[in-house]
């Protein structure tokens, strides 16, 4: 399955004017999401699904809470683009198989905190203001890729070995 949505949704029922088509992307991965344990089609759906790119409207708040992801359990990369405020990030640690998350232009509700994925390896941060990165430090990240994030306390990262650390591009004001 591809990250694209239109494959859930191939027809003009849910397209919609560059305003509504996020709330009705959304609105078609929530329905898959939530359909019941016993459609076979909706199982076979989540099943498959590997990646996912999921944007809010650029113009307004589109709060997001991650816990509806939890029924994509072969989810490898969640890419988030223009969603404020993104809410509980720990509802990521039952995606067993994440190992790459985007989050460009989103709030962060409460940072990094609660991020306690175990298999989380590349994290690529665009355009989030972020204070520091407390939260991830539990995590097995190797690459972490920051860009337009201002002032950034990296500090939570000291001590980690090369070994869990293989790369750091952070182009912020490091403090």
């Amino acid at each position: 399955c591809s990250s694209d949505l239109w494959i859930f949704a191939p027809n003009a029922i849910f397209t919609g004017s560059r305003a509504a088509q996020p709330y009705l992307d959304r609105a078609v991965l929530g329905l898959v999401a939530r359909a019941p344990v016993g459609s076979a089609v909706a199982t076979s759906l989540r099943e498959q699904v590997r990646e996912l790119w999921v944007g809010g409207p650029e113009a307004e708040d589109a709060p997001l809470d991650l816990g509806w992801f939890t029924a994509f359990t072969q989810l490898e990369t969640l890419e988030l683009h223009h969603l404020r405020p993104v809410r509980d990030l720990g509802a990521l640690e039952t995606l067993p198989g994440l190992k790459r998350l985007v989050l460009h232009a989103c709030t962060l509700q409460d940072g990094f905190q609660g991020l306690k994925s175990h298999s989380l390896e590349e994290l690529v941060v665009l355009g989030v203001s972020l204070e520091d990165v407390r939260g991830l430090e539990g995590t097995p990240l190797r690459v972490l890729r920051m860009h337009g994030s201002g002032a950034c306390d990296l500090r939570a990262l000291e001590g980690r070995s090369e070994e869990h650390t293989s790369e750091l591009q952070s182009p912020c004001n490091l403090v």
